[in-house]
């Protein structure tokens, strides 16, 4: 009998565990099955969801928007070594510009590294998606080398390019392929193209991600550190008067947040390249509710427009300017005045000369300057990025028909094929000029050495670039074969090759030079040892010569005459000066190391945003795909990503993402 009661029991136990255990278990079950997918509810309209690989948890993808928003958020940074690894997949579904005509978009084309405006980047006769679809390296001879194992580990991520311009990709689990998420359309596509479709009931199963708030802060017990609430995004941190300033969205809303204070909520904040503006100690920015567009200035909204050109709001002389669109015609509002309307007006052509605004406008088939409200003479074109004051006077760059000239005050210098660069030097005005084929140096009025050309600091058909050092004009110039620098009028050296980067060191001009394959320092009349590659000419130490060099594919630094230890890559932008040491990141096979004078750091998947904060070092590292600052060799708290490091009111201040959610961490 008590073995029947017992028998009776165990089924009990059975279904009740079935009942009530089952179900997670199989919950459970699922969402590891479908980490990283893409789910379509194909009982509803198609409702796309995204499981993050990290919480496991699923994330509704929305609108185009929305689900390009979401991605970036989620993502991971990723070395380009590490990238390279994984093969691109979904070629034919890529949308946007295509400058080259070779099938691929130019935002593909500059994650990738191949040139927008040629479809053979490498010159071997194949366009650079036909070499990319037979997995050939578009940009050199051979193979792409993937790694398969690398890329199954990576499947359902999302990645962020950190060393380029944070481009998305996405790892399809089904193929181990990334998928290219450049613009809203492009992260659209993907999810429709690779989204597997899933039953409602199934769909529940899977946890859904909730607001995630601390409602308060949460430490950090390494270094005392507190998390701000979270939101879905956050933009432009910044230093208002040692207070924290950022935009944040939430719900598709923008808003400001100063100080821990949420502003009024928009459609849209912010310009393209700067968010806020600090006009006599108060915050300006652009914001953007409905069809108007406006300024918000000191928490009140200004005049609204239909629009306001993102790329045109500035700070000029200490106040705002930006440009107004109406119709088929603009107009610049300087300091809260609307001045005259045009059928348009140059963006970056802005200048304050003697307390007068000036700026480039155009009038049917011609452009003039506008000069304190005054109309100018008239041309065919008026240059807008060379717009100067040179000796108190308003200098600019002009044409008439095929003749380019400078405008000096009132006066038209003399007319030649182009011109360019206009500056002072001792009181003169000095400038680029080309005649027939001819380049040449303009000094105060006399033509000074004729050349085939003078070299710009990115290609010879660009405007030119003169530099003033210690009071003497520096320059880099070709003739046949031959390229010299020239420095005080005088030709220094001639090399095959010379780059136009210039120093003052010790009362003595550095350049790089190239000759028989080779480049070298030129230090004086002194030749520095000769390497495969220099660059990166700084003086961080007073009377200390600093640079990068590479040899037989190997970087390192030479410092005070010193060849530093030697890595696979040494990112030349990192380089420090603190506690009277020279720093820098670098990277040896899949390990990344902060260099604080002879002292490697720990080594890490990632480093990146290097500082320099109460001259002690802070950087972001990553590890096992957490992000997590490095301060004063003390590793702090890991989170999924960690974006803005900065110093604060002599603080560190930094956003990072955990769980979908965007924090500001700041150091108490």
């Amino acid at each position: 009998m008590f073995k029947k009661q017992l028998f009776y029991c165990f089924i009990v136990l059975t279904i009740f565990a079935t009942f009530f255990f089952g179900g997670k278990v199989e919950a459970q079950s699922l969402s590891e099955d479908l980490s990283g997918r893409i789910l379509l509810q194909v009982e509803q309209s198609g409702e796309a969801w995204y499981v993050n690989p990290e919480n496991k948890k699923r994330y509704f993808m929305g609108r185009p928007r929305d689900a390009f928003e979401l991605m970036r958020n989620l993502g991971i940074g990723i070395s380009s070594a590490n990238l390279s690894q994984i093969p691109i997949g979904g070629l034919d579904k890529l949308t946007g510009k295509d400058s080259d005509q070779d099938g691929l978009p130019d935002l593909f084309e500059q994650a990738i590294g191949t040139e927008v405006n040629k479809k053979d980047s490498d010159g071997d006769s194949y366009n650079d998606k036909t070499e990319l679809q037979g997995s050939h390296d578009p940009n050199g001879q051979g193979g792409l080398n993937f790694n398969k194992s690398f890329s199954r580990k990576q499947a359902g991520k999302i990645f962020l390019q950190v060393e380029n311009n944070g481009e998305a990709w996405y790892v399809n689990p089904e193929d181990g392929k990334r998928y290219f998420l450049g613009r809203p359309a492009d992260a659209f596509q993907v999810m429709r193209h690779l989204g597997m479709g899933i039953t409602e009931e199934n769909i529940k199963k899977i946890e859904a991600d909730e607001e995630l708030l601390d409602n308060g802060t949460e430490k950090d017990v390494s270094i005392n550190f507190v998390k701000h609430k979270g939101y879905d995004e956050i933009k432009s941190l910044v230093d208002l008067g040692g207070k924290i300033l950022y935009k944040a969205q939430e719900d598709d809303k923008w808003f400001v947040v100063n100080n821990g204070e949420e502003g009024k909520k928009y459609d849209d904040i912010g310009a393209n390249s700067q968010t806020f503006f600090e006009i006599e100690g108060k915050i300006a920015y652009r914001a953007v509710e409905g069809e108007k567009e406006f300024i918000v200035y000191n928490g009140k909204e200004q005049k609204k427009y239909n629009r306001i050109i993102p790329d045109s709001v500035a700070k000029i002389n200490g106040k705002l300017i930006y440009v107004v669109e109406e119709g088929d015609r603009e107009f610049v509002v300087y300091d809260g005045e609307e001045q005259k309307d045009y059928e348009d007006v140059k963006l970056g052509s802005f200048l304050v000369n003697n307390n007068k605004l000036a700026y480039v406008a155009t009038e049917g088939d011609k452009q003039f300057m506008v000069y304190g409200g005054e109309e100018l003479k008239k041309y065919d074109e008026v240059y807008r990025y060379y717009l100067t004051e040179v000796n108190g006077r308003l200098t600019y760059e002009a044409r008439e028909g095929n003749d380019w000239f400078i405008v000096y005050g009132n006066q038209e210098r003399r007319r030649l094929d182009n011109v360019g660069h206009p500056i002072e030097v001792k009181g003169k005005l000095v400038y680029w000029g080309k005649k027939y084929d001819r380049e040449f140096v303009v000094y105060g009025g006399e033509k000074r050495m004729k050349y085939d050309y003078i070299w710009s600091r990115n290609k010879p058909t660009a405007k030119k670039h003169l530099k003033k050092i210690d009071d003497g004009l520096v320059y880099a110039a070709r003739e046949g074969e031959e390229e010299f620098v020239v420095y005080r009028g005088k030709e220094q050296k001639k090399y095959d090759q010379v780059s136009p980067e210039f120093l003052n060191l010790n009362n003595r001009l550095v350049y790089i030079a190239g000759e028989r394959g080779k480049w070298f320092v030129v230090y004086g009349d002194k030749e520095l040892p000769k390497y495969d590659r220099v660059f990166t000419l700084n003086s961080f130490f007073d009377g200390v010569l600093t640079y990068i060099a590479e040899e037989n594919r190997e970087y390192f630094v030479v410092h005070n005459g010193e060849e530093g230890k030697r890595y696979d890559f040494i990112d030349r932008l990192s380089l420090k000066k603190t506690n009277n040491k020279l720093a820098y990141i670098a990277r040896r096979g899949d390990d990344w190391f902060v260099v604080n004078g002879n002292k490697e750091s720990e080594g890490y998947d990632l480093i990146y945003s290097i500082k320099k904060i109460d001259n002690e070092l802070a950087y972001i590292a990553q590890k096992d795909d957490k992000a997590f600052v490095v301060y004063k060799g003390r590793k702090l708290k890991e989170y999924n990503d960690i974006r803005d490091l900065k110093q604060i009111n002599g603080k560190i201040v930094y956003k990072a993402l955990k769980e979908g959610k965007w924090h500001i961490v700041k150091e108490e």
